[in-house]
């Protein structure tokens, strides 16, 4: 019995990610995932995220929340 070596074959994934963009959206995740849990309380949201209310209030308008 003779054995052969297999040649595996290497496939390349490109995968384009942008970390700052993934980072964007990545934060407008946890704004959003904090306020469902606050149950929509801003203040208790802040807390959640060890933010102040002002903070919270900042990223909301950045991320037009």
């Amino acid at each position: 019995m003779e054995i052969y070596p297999i040649r595996a074959h290497r496939i390349h994934i490109v995968i384009t990610l942008d970390l700052r963009e993934f980072q964007q959206q990545q934060e407008k995740d946890f704004l959003q995932t904090s306020l469902q849990q606050a149950k929509f309380n801003q203040k208790k949201a802040a807390e959640l995220l060890g933010l102040t209310y002002h903070q919270l209030r900042a990223l909301l308008k950045k991320h037009q929340i």
